[in-house]
C-alpha cells in the first residue's frame, strides 16, 4: 500500500510541476517585497499597493518568509509510513496578463525530498514549453542542506531537447536541469519565468488555480494581475471543507488594473475516494478566462474548422466507392467511418495546428492525421454522399464546468451525426479498435460541444448500454478426481474497451504467459492445453477459446473440497469499490455492462455433493438486476449467472442503496460448491 501511495504521489507532483509551468510576474526592481533575485521581484506587479492593502499577503510575498519556510522544513522529521516521500514547502505563482491575452508568469516553489526515490525524481527538473510562442528562463535552482547551507546549480547548464512524443510533431521543447547536492532531507528551490513571444495577435486567455492539496503543500499563493481593459472573467468554486484554509483578496490599481490573490495554508492533504469521479469536477478551483458563451465558443471554432471541410474530387470519388454497395444510411456511414479510423494517427501541431485542423484534402492525400484532422475528413466524406455532420469538441478527462465557457477546456475532437429524433450519433475517428456503433470509454459520459455556424450545443455523450458492453461466456468443467479438472471456455465480448480488441494482435506465447499469470493468482498447478483468439468480426465481437487443466481446481477444507462454480467467468470489480460505509463524492464506473455466464460442471463419480449455492434474484430499478440459477441433474451441475449493471455514475445520495445491491451481487458470486468423497478409504487415498 505504501509503495502504491508513493507512486501516485510522484505522478501528482510531476503533474503539479507541469501545470505550474503552463502559465509565472513582470520583471521588476528591488523593492519592499523581496531583495533582488535575478528578476523575480514582484515590486512592479504590486507597485501601488501598501501593507494595509495586501493584509496577510504582504508578509507571505517576502523573500524572508520563503527562506523561513525552507528552514522550518529542514527541521521537520520524516516518519516512514506516515509522511509522504516528498512535500512542497511552498508553491507561489505570479502572473501578469496583458490586454492582448499575452502574459508573463513566474513560478517559485520549494520541495523537500524525504526518500531516496524522491531524490532521484526531484533531482532532475524538467520544464516543457512551446518554442514557437513561449520563452522559458530558469532564474534560480538551489538546494538547501540540513544545516541550512545553500548550494546553487548554474542555470546555464540547462539542456534543451525535443521530447519523444510518438507520432506527434510540434514545437514542444523541454529544458532539463540536474540539481547539485540534493539528498534525503534537503530542500530544493526553483524559480522559473515563462513569457509569451508577442506577435501582435490577440489570443484567448485561460488559467485555473487548484486550491486543494493532493500532495502536502504548506503554502500555496497565486497572484494574477490583469491590465486595464483586459476582457476576462473569474469563476470561483470553493468547497466548504476548503474555505476555512483559503484567503482571497481583490484589488484595483490607480491605472485600473485588477489584481486577484489567493492563499491556501493548512488543512489536510486530500486523498480521493476509490472509484470517484475526476477531482476536476468537485475540487476547489478558480478559473480566469476570456469570457464567451458556449454559442460564441462554437462559432469561433466553426470559423476555424469549417473551411477545412473541403470535398475534393478525390474525396468524393472515394466516398462513393466505399458506400455505393449499401442502401441503408447506417451502413454507408459505417463503411466511411471504418476507412477513416483506419488511417494512421499522426499529429502535426505546428503553425496553430494544435487548434486548427488541416484541410480534409491534405489529410486524405497524406493518409494520416490527428483527431481534428480525421474528424474533418470524415465530415467531408459524409458530405460527399449527402450526410450532414458537425465537429464536436470533447474533454476526455472529466465533465467541464458549464460556467467556464472556453475552448481551452477541450482536448479532443469527434464527429456528431444528427438523427431523426433530434439526438446525435457520435463517431470517434481515432478509435482504431472501437467497433462502429460504440465509443471509446474515455469519451462516454463526457461533455461535447457540437459546433455549428449559428452556435453550439453543450451536451453529455451517453454511455454504451449494457448490451453494447457485454461478455457472454460458455464454460464446461470436467473433473478427473476431487482435486483436478479440465476447463473448456469460450467468451464472446462486445466492448469499446480497446484492450479487448488488441488481444488478438499479441503473439500466442505472450497470451499464454498472461493467462498463466492470471490463473496462478488462484491456482498453483496450471497447464494451458489450448488458446485461440480471433480478431473481432464485422460486428465487433471478439471470440476467445481456451482449454486449461488445473490440478488444484478445488480447495481442500478438512474432509471437504470446495470450488466456485463460476470458475474463471468475468465478475464484478472487487469489494474495495464499496468498502466505505458512506461517501462524499460520486462513483464513476467503467460504464453499464452485462456479464452472462453459462457453466456446465461434470462432477467426479467419487464425489458426493455436500453443499450447493441457493438460486437468487437481485433487482434494483436504478442500478440493474442479477440472476443466479443453478440446477443439478445427476452428477452434472448447470449454472447461469446474468448480471446487468445499468449505471455509469452513482450519486452520493444513492450510494447506500447501490452498496447494498453491489455487495449482494458480490456475495452471490463468491458462493461455493462443496464436495465430499464417497468413502473414507477413497478420501485417505486422495490425500
Amino acid at each position: 500500500m505504501k509503495k502504491r501511495v508513493e507512486k501516485i504521489a510522484f505522478i501528482l507532483v510531476m503533474s503539479l510541476f507541469v501545470t505550474g509551468m503552463n502559465g509565472c510576474v513582470q520583471d521588476g526592481r528591488t523593492g519592499r517585497f523581496s531583495p533582488a533575485l535575478r528578476g523575480i521581484e514582484i515590486t512592479e506587479i504590486l507597485r501601488e499597493f501598501q501593507e494595509k492593502d495586501l493584509g496577510e499577503f504582504y508578509e507571505k510575498l517576502s523573500e524572508t518568509h520563503k527562506i523561513d519556510l525552507v528552514k522550518e522544513s529542514l527541521r521537520d522529521r520524516y516518519v516512514a509510513g506516515v509522511s509522504y516521500p516528498f512535500e512542497f514547502v511552498y508553491y507561489h505563482r505570479y502572473c501578469l496578463i496583458r490586454r492582448d491575452g499575452s502574459l508573463v508568469e513566474y513560478v517559485d516553489y520549494a520541495a523537500r525530498a524525504n526518500t531516496p526515490e524522491a531524490v532521484k525524481t526531484l533531482g532532475e527538473q524538467h520544464f516543457p514549453f512551446q518554442a514557437g510562442r513561449e520563452r522559458v528562463e530558469i532564474l534560480k535552482a538551489s538546494v538547501y542542506s540540513g544545516d541550512g547551507q545553500e548550494r546553487e546549480t548554474e542555470t546555464r547548464s540547462v539542456i534543451e531537447r525535443e521530447p519523444f512524443t510518438g507520432l506527434v510533431y510540434s514545437d514542444l521543447r523541454i529544458k532539463s536541469l540536474s540539481l547539485k547536492g540534493l539528498s534525503v532531507g534537503s530542500v530544493l528551490r526553483i524559480v522559473v519565468k515563462v513569457s509569451d513571444r508577442r506577435d501582435g495577435r490577440k489570443r484567448p486567455f485561460f488559467r485555473e488555480v487548484d486550491l486543494d492539496n493532493y500532495v502536502p503543500v504548506k503554502e500555496k499563493l497565486h497572484l494574477f494581475r490583469f491590465e486595464a481593459g483586459t476582457d476576462y472573467r473569474k469563476r470561483e468554486r470553493i468547497r466548504a471543507e476548503t474555505a476555512p484554509f483559503v484567503v482571497s483578496r481583490s484589488l484595483v490599481s490607480t491605472q485600473g488594473d485588477s489584481v486577484h490573490l489567493y492563499l491556501r495554508t493548512g488543512g489536510k492533504t486530500e486523498i480521493p475516494e476509490p472509484v470517484s469521479i475526476p477531482v476536476q469536477e468537485y475540487d476547489s478551483r478558480v478559473y480566469f478566462f476570456t469570457p464567451a458563451s458556449w454559442d460564441e465558443a462554437a462559432r469561433q471554432y466553426f470559423t476555424l474548422s469549417n473551411p477545412k471541410v473541403s470535398v475534393t474530387e478525390e474525396i468524393a470519388k472515394k466516398a462513393r466507392l466505399l458506400s455505393e454497395a449499401f442502401s441503408e444510411r447506417r451502413e454507408k456511414i459505417r463503411a466511411i467511418y471504418n476507412y477513416v479510423k483506419g488511417l494512421r494517427y499522426v499529429a502535426i501541431l505546428l503553425n496553430r495546428h494544435e487548434i486548427v485542423p488541416h484541410d480534409a484534402g491534405l489529410t486524405f492525400r497524406n493518409g494520416y492525421g490527428d483527431c481534428k484532422d480525421k474528424s474533418v475528413l470524415l465530415m467531408a466524406m459524409l458530405k460527399a454522399i449527402g450526410i450532414d455532420s458537425s465537429i464536436a469538441l470533447v474533454n476526455t478527462a472529466h465533465l467541464v464546468d458549464q460556467e467556464v465557457c472556453s475552448l481551452a477546456v477541450f482536448n479532443h475532437a469527434i464527429v456528431a451525426v444528427p438523427e431523426k429524433d433530434g439526438a446525435y450519433s457520435f463517431l470517434d475517428a481515432t478509435g482504431s479498435y472501437t467497433p462502429f456503433g460504440l465509443l471509446p470509454r474515455a469519451i462516454q459520459h463526457r461533455h461535447a460541444l457540437v459546433v455549428g455556424e449559428k452556435g453550439g450545443q453543450l451536451l453529455i455523450i451517453p454511455s454504451d448500454s449494457p448490451e453494447q458492453n457485454r461478455v457472454e461466456e460458455t464454460i464446461e468443467v470436467v473433473f478427473h478426481d476431487l482435486r483436478e479438472a479440465t476447463v473448456n471456455s469460450r467468451s464472446r465480448t462486445l466492448s469499446s474497451n480497446e484492450i479487448y480488441h488488441q488481444i488478438a494482435e499479441f503473439p500466442q506465447n505472450v497470451l499464454r504467459q498472461f493467462l498463466e499469470q492470471l490463473l496462478s493468482t488462484r491456482h498453483k498447478e496450471v497447464q494451458i492445453l489450448h488458446l485461440h483468439c480471433a480478431p473481432a468480426d464485422d460486428q465487433g465481437v471478439l471470440v476467445v477459446d481456451t482449454k486449461v487443466r488445473i490440478k488444484d481446481f478445488t480447495k481442500r477444507m478438512g474432509s471437504a473440497y470446495a470450488f466456485n462454480p463460476l470458475v474463471e467467468a468475468d465478475t464484478l470489480r472487487p469489494r474495495d469499490m464499496v468498502a466505505l460505509t458512506e461517501r462524499k463524492t460520486e462513483i464513476e464506473l467503467d460504464g453499464p455492462q452485462r456479464l452472462v455466464a453459462e457453466i456446465t460442471i461434470h462432477l467426479p463419480e467419487s464425489a458426493v455433493l455436500d453443499a450447493i449455492p441457493e438460486n437468487r434474484s437481485i433487482r434494483n430499478e436504478k442500478f440493474g438486476e442479477y440472476t443466479y440459477t443453478i440446477t443439478r441433474d445427476g452428477n452434472t451441475l448447470r449454472l447461469r449467472r446474468d448480471l446487468r449493471l445499468t449505471v455509469k455514475r452513482v450519486p452520493v445520495a444513492d450510494y447506500p442503496a447501490f452498496r447494498g445491491f453491489y455487495q449482494a451481487c458480490l456475495r452471490q458470486d463468491e458462493e461455493m460448491v462443496v464436495l465430499k468423497s464417497k468413502s473414507p478409504s477413497e478420501a485417505r487415498l486422495l490425500r
